[in-house]
C-alpha cells in the first residue's frame, strides 16, 4: 500500500468513527502522519492500533476562523506515539480556559456538524473527565 493509500485507509477509519494510529509491526514504533513505512525501521506496510481514549498533553494550538466559525486545532504529544511524531486533530473544551500548553488531553471522536465522526482532542478538566 503506497502512503497515499495509507492515508485514505486512516481517514476512512477515522470517518467511520475508529480513531487509529499508524504501528510498525516490526520495531513497535507509533507514528504520525500516516505513511507506508515505518520512520524508524523502514518496514512496509504498518499496521494499526486504536487511538481512542489515547491519552497525552496539548503541545500547540491554533484558531482558525472567528466567531461562531471559529475551530482550534491542537497538536498533542500521545503517550502512545513514539518520540518525535505528534498527533493534530479539532480540539474541543467545555472551559476555553483550560486551553494551555501542557494540559491533558484524550483523543475522542465528535459529530462537528458535517455528518460523519471525526477525531478531536478532548481537553481534560472541568467537565470533560
Amino acid at each position: 500500500m503506497n502512503s497515499h493509500a495509507h492515508f485514505r485507509n486512516y481517514t476512512e477509519r477515522a470517518a467511520a468513527g475508529d480513531p487509529v494510529l499508524p504501528h510498525c509491526l516490526k520495531c513497535s514504533a507509533v507514528f504520525m502522519p500516516p505513511r507506508a513505512a515505518c520512520p524508524e525501521c523502514g518496514t512496509a506496510s504498518p499496521g494499526w492500533i486504536p487511538a481512542l481514549g489515547a491519552a497525552g498533553t496539548l503541545y500547540s494550538y491554533t484558531v482558525i476562523g472567528d466567531g461562531d466559525d471559529a475551530r482550534i486545532i491542537g497538536l498533542a504529544d500521545l503517550d502512545l506515539i513514539t518520540d518525535g511524531s505528534k498527533y493534530y486533530a479539532q480540539l474541543q473544551a467545555d472551559d476555553l480556559t483550560l486551553l494551555t500548553m501542557g494540559r491533558p488531553v484524550r483523543v475522542g471522536t465528535a459529530d462537528l456538524g458535517r455528518g460523519q465522526q471525526v477525531p478531536v482532542l478532548a481537553i481534560q478538566g472541568a467537565g470533560n473527565e
